[in-house]
């Protein structure tokens, strides 16, 4: 399978020190994800126009992205990612939550809905025991 983005439309937006060969490997897991969801819910991918290739290319990117931070030398020293900083001054202090430590590829609400997946993916069990009645409200 082909990717959805390349690593000349990648480096267009986003900065980053990995080389092409790493970079293409992480599109190509992006894009094998993206085909999966789009897949399961029922999204034909086989020959998109140029808006839906356009947002093939950006989600995948963006995708990326989110796993492998921005790959800039920051000047200041929140890192990438964090959803969370704290700092102090007397004794010095300084602590931080990453919202993606392990660099995993996922889809976001908006990317699904950009994709065409507009089903939620939930699904409600409602248990029943025995012959119980369920009262009427």
């Amino acid at each position: 399978m082909t990717a959805f983005a390349t690593t000349a439309q990648y480096r267009a937006k986003y900065a980053t020190e990995l080389d092409d060969g790493t970079l293409a490997e992480w599109l190509a897991d992006a894009s094998d994800i993206m085909a999966a969801e789009m897949g399961r819910g029922g999204v034909d991918y086989s020959d998109p126009d140029e808006d839906f290739a356009a947002r093939l290319m950006r989600v995948c990117r963006d995708m990326v992205r989110r796993a492998i931070g921005d790959g800039s030398s920051a000047s200041f020293s929140i890192p990438y990612g964090a959803t969370q900083a704290s700092m102090a001054a007397g004794g010095y202090s300084e602590s931080f939550t990453i919202g993606n430590p392990y660099g995993d590829l996922y889809l976001k609400a908006a990317e699904r809905r950009a994709l065409g997946m507009t089903g939620s993916g939930f699904a409600v069990a409602v248990p029943s025991f025995g012959n119980a009645e369920v009262p009427d409200d």
